[in-house]
């Protein structure tokens, strides 16, 4: 009877700490009108021109006030299942002090360094937009869905940037604890995983709302995730269970989706996940690849809609635009092949030849807002004009390769983080007024944060003007010491390297039927050929374009790393 009597009590606590999280969940219905500003004048500030009549405003903002409510409560079920954990001493008390460790120092930064840390045009937009139920297609409806999901869990505007920094830093942990508990590396070797708060390029990964940043931080998980799974020697014993299966596939087909070149990451890693981790189960294999697929679907249809009622393949065009500034300015350029002045005639249909060849994106917008469209990276064209465009660009460049991917290389290079660029011609016509776009509607979203009594408080706070200033210049000062020594540009290439090298040792080793970890080698590939894609396809030098390739590296071969040593030590 006693036994009984515990259980039930076990039972009972255990159904409270899922009562929890569904209160909390429950109050964000009250508390959400804090920081939303969701009403009938709300669409008055969006800027973009729509294209058919598929989807009312009030449609789109019901489908993202939706979604930012199961982010919110998968975000709340997350917080509260790891306060759970520690509560419970499911957790050993040291990864707990590491973790907290971990949190005081980087919050303290935030607090100090927040809200310049999140001074972005882009990012202003996407609050100024999210806050009143907008979603901004142009950064993907995900990326909406997320800030809104955000906000409805914390009603402040530091929400994204709180969240965004507790999940690395939760992330950080978790690969602590399972070097530990999988790989078995030494404590001294495991505190290594600390040295990534070294390069400052972290401090806007952690604390920039921007897409990439967001991104990046999901796939580095999902990268330890796979690793380790890899790795559990107790996966051969104990069947994967359906939870992690649906994380797993859940996961992948987020960053299929969220970014273009993270399908590649997406598929790989499902595929590992059945071949390699889950590989006991034929049942569980076929509902690893329906979750995906229904996810994949799923995830994709919001932005399928707004694409086509926005822009249909303006965010394709976007990053061909500077390579074929390029090629215009060329001194060499090939125009002389058949149908060169039909393809001319193509692009010049989608937007003028002669501000392109001057100002690149900045003339392409400008030519749109000229045109009537306040959203200047939206054309109104038809998809037959979009798609002669990309064909007529294809054949240019087919034409005239050298030009165009040397101005990617350049944009690769200044990402990578080196001021050297290679030789390319440049605009020497006459002058044009192509250069006229206005980007201003930023300055909502940047008043909306500004104006909140907390954060205008803090601004003027003298701990912020005094303290959070110095934490300010400290980081431009260690940013501009990085730079100047090219220390992120050698971090960055040797990246790369180390990944070529693990692909290399993996195949090497599949060919001569030795035993390895060839999944490993597996994901080191794919982030190099997505590297090569996102090399011919960046827009800009911004060095967040690579962070979905280098910080998932840095935990690939951490792990990777870490493995191959203790296996070594465990010879002699």
């Amino acid at each position: 009877m006693e036994s009984e009597s515990w259980a039930k009590k076990l039972q009972l606590k255990n159904k409270i700490w899922l009562i929890i999280p569904a209160l909390h969940w429950g109050l964000t219905f009250i508390y959400e009108k804090l920081i939303l500003k969701w009403d009938d004048n709300s669409w008055d500030i969006f800027w973009s021109k729509s294209l058919d009549d598929s989807i009312s405003n009030s449609m789109q903002s019901t489908i993202l006030y939706v979604c930012g409510k199961l982010i919110a409560a998968l975000l709340i079920y997350l917080l509260w299942k790891g306060v759970y954990s520690i509560v419970k001493h499911k957790i050993p008390p040291h990864i707990i002090a590491f973790f907290v460790f971990i949190c005081v120092v980087s919050g303290v930064f935030l607090a100090l360094c927040w809200p310049w840390s999140f001074d972005w045009q882009d990012t202003y937009t996407l609050y100024a937009f999210a806050v009143r139920m907008i979603p901004w297609y142009w950064h993907h409806f995900l990326t909406s869905a997320f800030y809104v999901g955000c906000l409805m869990v914390i009603p402040f505007p530091f929400a994204i940037s709180v969240i965004q920094s507790l999940f690395f830093s939760a992330l950080i942990t978790y690969i602590f604890y399972k070097l530990e508990k999988v790989v078995s590396l030494w404590l001294p070797l495991r505190f290594l995983v600390l040295a990534i708060f070294v390069a400052p390029t972290t401090f806007v990964l952690v604390t920039q709302g921007y897409r990439n940043c967001l991104y990046s931080i999901l796939c580095m998980y999902y990268v330890a995730e796979l690793c380790f799974g890899m790795l559990d020697k107790r996966k051969e014993e104990e069947a994967l269970k359906y939870p992690k299966i649906v994380r797993l596939m859940a996961i992948g087909a987020v960053l299929s989706v969220w970014r273009t070149e993270g399908i590649l990451i997406g598929i790989v890693g499902t595929a590992i996940t059945l071949i390699c981790i889950c590989k006991s189960s034929k049942r569980k294999r076929f509902f690893g690849i329906l979750v995906f697929v229904i996810a994949f679907v799923i995830l994709s249809l919001p932005q399928k809609i707004g694409d086509k009622k926005y822009y249909n393949k303006d965010y394709i065009i976007m990053s061909t635009i500077e390579g074929l500034q390029a090629v215009l300015n060329s001194s060499s350029v090939n125009l002389e092949y058949d149908g060169a002045a039909d393809d001319l005639a193509a692009i010049n249909a989608y937007a003028s030849i002669d501000y392109i060849k001057q100002y690149g994106t900045a003339g392409k917008r400008g030519y749109f807002y000229e045109n009537g469209n306040m959203d200047f990276d939206q054309s109104c064209s038809d998809p037959e004009v979009q798609n002669g465009y990309l064909k007529a660009v294809v054949r240019l460049a087919m034409h005239n390769p050298v030009p165009y991917v040397k101005k990617q290389l350049n944009f690769t290079l200044g990402a990578l983080g080196t001021k050297r660029r290679l030789d390319i011609d440049e605009y020497c016509g006459p002058e044009t007024n192509g250069n006229s776009a206005q980007y201003t509607i930023y300055e909502i979203g940047r008043e909306d944060i500004y104006s909140h009594k907390v954060v205008s408080s803090w601004v003027g706070s003298s701990v912020y003007n005094g303290i959070g200033m110095q934490a300010h210049v400290f980081w431009c000062l260690w940013n501009e010491r990085f730079e100047q020594k090219n220390f992120s540009l050698i971090v960055r290439i040797l990246i790369l390297l180390i990944n070529c090298l693990i692909a290399l040792i993996e195949i090497v080793k599949k060919i001569r039927k030795k035993k390895g970890n060839f999944a490993f080698g597996m994901i080191a590939m794919t982030f190099m050929v997505q590297f090569i894609i996102i090399s011919m396809t960046i827009p800009s030098s911004y060095s967040p374009y690579i962070y979905s390739v280098t910080f998932p590296s840095v935990i690939l071969q951490f792990i990777y790393m870490a493995n191959a040593l203790m296996h070594r030590s465990a010879r002699y």
